[in-house]
């Protein structure tokens, strides 16, 4: 998690090109493509602190999980699959 943050957001790079370095506190260290279009993210983080704040109740916890839309006109089939619980285990225990 922490390789993507740093894609996201790197205080520690001097790469002019790919993060906003030389400008204002707002944009400085965030990724440019990510700043300029946020929506190319395939996912989002919620940030809501506990369980007592006003916020809240806007949490994944208490809202639950997102649907995600996809409006395409090329779209012409939908599988739903099972994903399979994995145990991994050594040779050893397997003997």
């Amino acid at each position: 998690m922490l390789g993507f943050w740093r894609h996201l957001y790197n205080p520690e790079s001097d790469d002019n090109e790919m993060y906003f370095l030389d400008t204002n506190d707002e944009t400085k260290y965030w990724n440019r493509n990510v700043f300029n279009d946020p929506s190319a993210l395939l996912f989002w983080f919620d940030f809501f602190d506990g369980k007592e704040t006003e916020l809240s109740r806007f949490s994944v916890a208490a809202i639950g999980d997102r649907t995600k839309v996809v409006n395409e006109d090329n779209v012409r089939a939908i599988y739903y699959g099972e994903i399979p619980n994995i145990i991994y285990i050594s040779k050893e225990e397997y003997e």
